[in-house]
């Protein structure tokens, strides 16, 4: 794309910008490197919805998010699904996050297992900072997780309101 010099100076200065992350759902970094991971962890969340409403059923949806059961079967159930939902905006973080993170293109019957195997291998100690604070220039990221076990300056834990909002008199405390 052609841009002005003013524009280019613009996207330079932005791309070096360190950010806040206003809303994660992060769990403390020790539980996700605990935790197996693979190419459907990134399915995980926010793309819940838009692969229910395609058709898949919620017993299925919970089968394939479940690092545990074997990749090959849960790759089978997901893909058919996966192409309803390749364009929705939910699945655009998962697929940017495979090239930008993993060096894929895209994620094909010939390719996902590569990209969990890799996604694996990288889940260390240091991969919030890797890839939140490095990679994504984000300084700190307010996270809506309902704990406070977090054991660095990154993310910042957020208690939900409504633990609070619902105390009507002592005994509730």
């Amino acid at each position: 794309m052609n841009y002005t010099k003013t524009e280019q100076r613009l996207i330079e200065t932005m791309e070096n910008m360190m950010i806040v992350d206003a809303h994660e759902h992060l769990p403390p970094e020790h539980v996700r490197t605990a935790s197996k991971v693979d190419v459907l962890t990134l399915f995980a969340h926010y793309t819940r919805t838009d692969l229910i409403t395609s058709g898949m059923n919620p017993d299925d949806y919970n089968t394939v998010i479940d690092s545990e059961k074997p990749l090959d079967e849960r790759w089978k159930m997901f893909k058919p699904y996966f192409e309803h939902i390749r364009y929705a905006s939910y699945t655009r973080p998962a697929l940017m996050a495979v090239k930008e993170f993993y060096g894929f293109d895209d994620i094909t019957d010939d390719n996902y297992v590569a990209i969990s195997e890799k996604m694996q291998a990288e889940n260390t100690k240091g991969i919030y900072h890797r890839i939140i604070r490095d990679k994504c220039k984000i300084r700190v990221a307010l996270t809506q997780a309902g704990r406070t076990d977090y054991d660095d300056d990154l993310l910042v834990p957020l208690m939900p309101i409504d633990v609070y909002a619902s105390v009507r008199n002592a005994d509730d405390v």
